[in-house]
């Protein structure tokens, strides 16, 4: 019997009466997750993009000898009778689905360094989550003075915007002919009519040749990773060695992958020109580089019709939201791609 339970975004964080505790994970994409298990298992990726449900078929058929239950390492993975797909991940490795909480929770407190070990840990990332309040911390050890005789502290960090101005697409979703369900909004491909960085009291304009290429969900651009020398060119991103973007990156996801699934009505491309911006954290003393800046992107996918919407971007290795003015400029065009 379960002593103490907390639902933190994806996570489950549980504490059972003898104090052990316990990591499960219900991806919101459940697509990425399969992903995760096809790639750790090793099998090439498909030519053409599955959907949700064929992944599933497939992880289950190549993995799990076409059961419609099955276990890959952490991963369970379940067909519906209805043919959707649910997969849980059980963390074997408890401390690192608690520091994948913790990023969850924003909460910076090294366990190690704290002295916690595993069910303190857990303890006290449940006692946050539900209260808030902060537990008793160890001093960290100041630094040497440096030559100033200041003492040594982190770099001052001012906030960077960028404003995007473009096109993108707005996605309309009703469930019958005259109710709206949901409203989904992206800046969409690299149509940007202007990008202007206001960095301190200096505003400068930048063309998407100045960014940073666009980073996919499964693989490196070409200007941080080379194949074929099987090695990173960005020394910000050697940390990263043994990992894909998508450890490195919190992915925004889409519910919405399945029209059939959400007796879905009509579906609406309404195609605007927008307003968008990021707003960045750098050092005081740091200009904006350009090329560490790069698009996120997330398939959205409904029948018949394959969208790519920007999501996020991400500045030297963290990632940032991008923030939508939807009412700044309505509507150029609409298309119907999705009709029952």
């Amino acid at each position: 019997m379960a002593k103490k339970s907390e639902i933190i975004g994806e996570y489950i964080v549980t504490i059972h009466d003898n104090g052990s505790v316990e990591v499960s994970r219900i991806y919101k994409s459940t697509k990425k997750a399969l992903i995760e298990i096809w790639t750790e298992a090793g099998l090439p990726m498909p030519e053409k993009e599955w959907n949700t449900q064929e992944w599933g078929r497939r992880v289950l058929k190549e993995l799990c000898g076409g059961e419609t239950v099955g276990t890959v390492g952490e991963y369970t993975i379940e067909r519906e009778e209805n043919n959707r797909i649910n997969v849980i991940r059980k963390y074997g490795n408890t401390k690192a689905g608690l520091r994948e909480v913790a990023k969850e929770l924003n909460f910076l407190p090294d366990p190690n360094e704290q002295g916690w070990n595993t069910q303190r840990y857990g303890a006290v990332l449940v006692e946050f989550a539900h209260s808030g309040k902060m537990p008793p911390l160890k001093e960290t050890p100041t630094e040497p003075a440096a030559d100033n005789d200041l003492p040594a502290s982190a770099p001052k960090m001012k906030e960077v915007t960028i404003s995007l101005y473009g096109e993108g697409t707005r996605l309309d979703v009703f469930d019958s002919e005259e109710d709206l369900m949901e409203c989904h909004n992206a800046m969409r491909d690299s149509e940007y009519f202007r990008i202007a960085v206001l960095d301190g009291e200096e505003e400068t304009e930048y063309s998407c040749d100045d960014l940073g290429s666009m980073i996919y969900g499964y693989e490196w651009p070409e200007e941080i990773y080379d194949e074929a020398e099987a090695k990173f060119l960005d020394p910000a991103y050697e940390q990263f060695a043994d990992k894909t973007p998508s450890d490195v990156f919190d992915y925004c996801s889409c519910d919405l992958e399945e029209a059939e699934d959400m007796e879905i009505g009509r579906i609406e491309w309404i195609q605007t020109k927008i307003q968008a911006s990021v707003t960045i954290e750098i050092a005081e003393n740091e200009k904006f580089d350009p090329k560490k800046f790069h698009f996120l992107y997330n398939e959205f996918v409904v029948p018949d019709a394959e969208i790519e919407v920007n999501t996020g971007v991400v500045y030297d290795g963290r990632q940032y939201d991008i923030e939508l003015d939807i009412d700044s400029e309505r509507e150029i065009s609409s298309e119907t791609i999705w009709e029952a």
